[in-house]
């Protein structure tokens, strides 16, 4: 059994902490999580899991079994503990060995395996809605995308320097870069600000479509496309990656200013890595 209390998050994180928990876990394994609701609606999955909605009961156990259960369980050695420290993973072999405590957010590409990645499906409903916005949008030929992360990364600081949202010039550049040409290919603009770079898209040459589906539906757009550009955002990572079609992303990620990666281990070969 897995004990895995995630630190939050949104879609992206919560994938990146059910791969680690799908690495742990044998097959039959039971998992038991806290606050994943967003990733259990959207995926089909194919493990047994327990997840403890977000929710009075959930508070309940934050602020007191939690406290006390990792005092008498991880603590004491009782059972095995997978820690992530500082971004660096600490494991602990317990007495009992088959329980496992998972904590951190393990924002690694290791852990998206083929076998993982060929395991977890979106659910039709989010195809199904990808497929009729691309129809009533007249989207009939190649297209390709552009996800955009702003929001709270204007506010954000990174390895001392803020603001980690990437410049409009860059996406465009980045999309060159995968061999896409304006008047071949449709593009679709995603994300939590996709406008900002619709105007500079426009100038480009390029025909747009701005999404104003649900992130659910957006993620399932994204596969369906023939390549595209992700933003920094762990989201757009996992449909890029789940994709297997031509990604561009930024250079060091969110650490982009800094010319550092962050987090270390979130580089993945199959992206085409462009500078900033």
């Amino acid at each position: 059994m897995i004990f895995y209390f995630t630190p939050g998050g949104r879609i992206g994180n919560q994938l990146f902490q059910y791969a680690r928990a799908y690495a742990e876990a044998s097959q039959n394994e039971l998992i038991v999580f806290g606050q994943m609701e967003e990733f259990i609606s959207i995926f089909q999955i194919n493990r047994k899991i327990v997840n403890i909605k977000n929710g009075l009961v959930l508070k309940a156990f934050e602020r007191c079994l939690f406290p006390l259960l990792r005092q008498l369980l991880v603590k004491t050695g009782l059972v095995s503990s997978i820690l992530e420290i500082d971004g660096i993973e600490k494991r602990r072999k317990g007495i009992v060995d088959r329980i496992k405590w998972i904590e951190g957010y393990f924002q690694k590409a290791s852990f998206a395996t083929p076998a993982f990645i060929k395991d977890i499906k979106v659910k039709s409903s989010f195809d199904i809605a990808a497929r009729d916005f691309l129809s009533r949008n007249c989207v009939t030929g190649s297209f390709a995308f552009i996800h955009v992360r702003r929001g709270d990364y204007l506010n954000f600081e990174v390895l001392g320097q803020k603001d980690p949202s990437l410049p409009a010039e860059f996406y465009l550049r980045a999309l060159k870069s995968l061999g896409f040409n304006a008047g071949e290919t449709t593009l679709v603009l995603l994300g939590d600000d996709p406008c900002f770079v619709e105007k500079a898209a426009i100038t480009a040459g390029w025909k747009t479509v701005v999404s104003n589906l649900a992130p659910s539906a957006d993620f399932a757009l994204m596969l369906s496309a023939d390549g595209g550009v992700v933003s920094n955002s762990t989201f757009a990572w996992w449909a890029g990656k789940m994709s297997g079609k031509k990604i561009a992303a930024p250079l060091y990620w969110l650490g982009w200013k800094s010319s550092r990666w962050y987090p270390e281990g979130i580089e993945d070969g199959s992206f085409l890595w462009v500078k900033v």
